[in-house]
């Protein structure tokens, strides 16, 4: 009973593997191990023996046990055929031929790898080296791309000192959250490469796809993806608005001595002001600036009579910010058309620069107002961004990567965690 406690403990099941002793020194276990004798085939000329021609020890790595480091010495034997005379050893079930490390200690790699953990602790944690968790995670983890699905997400993102460029290009399908692909740069060149192997069948599947408002993506897809319609992103638009307020703000902040209460509320508050609408706080508190009780509404009110181009930056910014989250698909046409007039009147020159992005992008501006009929949501790239910031948490944790294949298949295998494993 003790003896198979152990062995459960060990993780191995082989009935006729036998426990000689076990040893604790510092922070290893030393567990002394070897087969009862047994009758084996000979693989040259399949004839039984058992004749056994010598012993040799094994010392192999067997993971952690109990917070123990654990190391098996292994007592081999090899056999010698009487017929053939060829020797061969024992088989066993927990270590490889020529490894240094058990079976139980590779799967241990491979679970850990399903974690955002540096190479280097999966390592301490197993007592092995690095190389070798690099060289098994190399061996069986080697995703492919998956199939596209109706709804794709396109974005970028830094990869720091690994060549072919600074940005790095990752497609996502944002409804099922999986990482499709990631690709090792997102210049024109490589992006019409890559997709031009697309099956041309698949490629027109795809019927959404939710990208920023950069140019060359819009370029790609009408050449590649004849089928789907392009879905601006509606954090990339509305950051054009919030860019071009806060720049009217601080010009008109600047106009004031730093020691002036409007230049301090326009400064304090630029929070409050970027808010939308229906996200003020109506309740009341002491301002001490102010010397009177107020709330955000308040503060607004305040800071559009600063001046004529703050107040109309603020009307400009209030009605898209209210009509992105009132307006149907249905009036999404008329609403964008009617904020590009009010551009086209504007004062402020900050607002009539950002007038030419939403004339260039005004379909794909509209098309963001549409509901994905599974989610009865509208489609942005907030699943994407997410990932982004994953992929940071993976390149911070592991003091960055050489190898961009390498970076890519962990960036995949731990956001995805349900590929097949290779051998």
């Amino acid at each position: 009973m003790h003896e198979q406690y152990i062995k459960n403990l060990l993780g191995i099941k082989d009935e006729h593997l036998k426990i000689r002793r076990i040893m604790q020194e510092n922070d290893q276990m030393h567990i002394y191990m070897r087969y009862l004798p047994g009758h084996y085939v000979c693989p040259i000329c399949g004839a039984i023996t058992s004749k056994i021609h010598d012993y040799r020890e094994r010392i192999v790595k067997h993971g952690m046990i109990n917070g123990y480091f654990g190391i098996i010495h292994y007592q081999r034997r090899r056999y010698v055929c009487k017929s053939c005379g060829s020797k061969f050893p024992e088989a066993n079930g927990f270590v490889s031929p020529y490894a240094k490390i058990s079976n139980l200690t590779k799967q241990l790699i491979l679970k850990e790898a399903t974690h955002v953990l540096s190479f280097k602790h999966i390592a301490s944690t197993l007592n092995i080296s690095s190389s070798t968790v690099i060289r098994h995670i190399d061996r069986h983890i080697q995703p492919k791309r998956l199939e596209f699905p109706e709804t794709l997400s396109f974005d970028e993102f830094k990869k720091t000192n690994l060549g072919y460029g600074k940005y790095a290009f990752v497609i996502v399908d944002p409804i099922h959250k999986k990482v499709i692909d990631v690709i090792k740069n997102r210049r024109s060149d490589w992006l019409i490469n890559y997709f031009s192997q697309i099956p041309y069948e698949e490629r027109c599947n795809v019927k959404n796809i939710i990208m920023d408002l950069w140019a060359p993506y819009k370029t790609i897809v009408k050449q590649y993806f004849p089928q789907a319609r392009i879905i601006a992103d509606g954090f990339h638009f509305l950051r054009y608005i919030y860019r071009a307020f806060n720049d009217v703000r601080v010009r008109i902040m600047k106009s004031h001595s730093t020691d002036s209460i409007p230049y301090k509320i326009l400064k304090r508050h630029w929070r409050t002001l970027l808010k939308s609408p229906d996200k003020l706080n109506l309740n009341y508190r002491y301002h001490a600036l102010l010397d009177d009780h107020v709330n955000d509404l308040m503060i607004h009110d305040y800071a559009a009579n600063i001046h004529p181009d703050l107040e109309e930056a603020m009307i400009l910014k209030d009605f898209f910010q209210t009509g992105m989250k009132t307006k149907t698909y249905e009036e999404a046409e008329s609403f964008i058309e009617n904020f590009i007039l009010l551009l086209d009147s504007a004062h402020t020159k900050e607002f009539r620069e950002i007038r030419k992005t939403f004339v260039n992008w005004k379909k794909e501006i509209i098309e963001s107002f549409d509901l994905h009929p599974l989610t009865d949501k509208k489609m942005t790239n907030g699943i994407i961004e997410g990932i982004n910031n994953f992929i940071k948490v993976i390149k911070r944790v592991s003091y960055g990567f050489r190898n961009f294949n390498r970076f890519r298949n962990r960036i995949m295998f731990v956001f995805n965690k349900d590929y097949q494993l290779i051998g």
